[in-house]
């Protein structure tokens, strides 16, 4: 079985939902509530909206498990679990993060990290938001092939941006027809520009602060577009405040000449 469920664990979670009706409230906050033993204190509420994370509370089994299937809300979370956000803060991460919290609370990044690791394409997938692919999985990864694979990154020179791909089912319906999920129905993602590149410039494009942050052993600390915003805000107040001293030293020194 998988790292999270035993088998008789994974066969006591599906005999304590079935013939259960789903939750009608959203199952992160289902599965929140039940674990601040709502189901106990508020049944009344929770058996009609959140019937399924009930069943599986009062089973016995941990319903935090139920994350697995569920997606982070932010594209910093797997990272965060890493740097141990989990354990410094875990109200916060199992309400924005709970996917990765999941994962790292059950030690299923590291085993996930150990193969990733040991892919050839490690360093030239994009993570499936940075594309615009965001309900085909609760984590979805996609190879670029061409632009997206060999151009390189530098936050203060971004000069490209990932544009729009284009779908082609090839006549078969993504939940209905079987084996469609061996292949990808999204093809020919373009890269955009917003202004003139002149010949033999390198073109840069962002790869997103979770790529370097996953990486700062091989990279150490990057500068993000944030970073290059607030180093161009003091050098513009530094400059501004240095024109007005030069407009007062010239202002005084004009004093002195004209004094008798």
């Amino acid at each position: 079985m998988s790292k999270l469920f035993t088998e008789e664990e994974a066969k006591q979670w599906k005999d304590a939902v079935v013939g259960t009706k789903a939750d009608k409230h959203d199952d992160l906050g289902c599965a929140l509530f039940a674990l601040q033993g709502e189901c106990e204190l508020n049944p009344a509420f929770m058996l009609n909206m959140c019937a399924k994370s009930c069943a599986i509370h009062n089973a016995g089994l941990d319903v935090k498990k139920g994350f697995i299937g569920m997606k982070d809300k932010r594209s910093e979370c797997e990272e965060w679990a890493k740097a141990g956000q989990c354990t410094h803060d875990p109200n916060y991460m199992m309400q924005t993060c709970p996917y990765s919290f999941i994962m790292e609370e059950y030690d299923i990044l590291s085993y996930f990290d150990a193969f990733v690791k040991s892919w050839p394409l490690q360093n030239y997938y994009w993570e499936g938001r940075g594309i615009g692919v965001y309900n085909e999985a609760s984590h979805v990864s996609s190879i670029v092939p061409g632009a997206g694979a060999v151009i390189n990154c530098h936050a203060g020179l971004v000069n490209l941006f990932i544009g729009k791909h284009s779908d082609d089912n090839a006549g078969y319906h993504r939940s209905k027809d079987a084996g469609v999920g061996a292949y990808s129905n999204r093809h020919n993602t373009s890269f955009i520009t917003e202004k003139d590149v002149p010949a033999g410039m390198e073109l840069f494009t962002d790869y997103g602060a979770g790529y370097f942050l996953g990486r700062e052993s091989m990279y150490g600390m990057v500068p993000f577009k944030d970073d290059y915003k607030k180093a161009e805000k003091i050098l513009q107040d530094f400059w501004e405040k240095k024109t007005v001293q030069r407009a007062d030293d010239d202002n005084k020194a004009a004093d002195c000449t004209q004094r008798p």
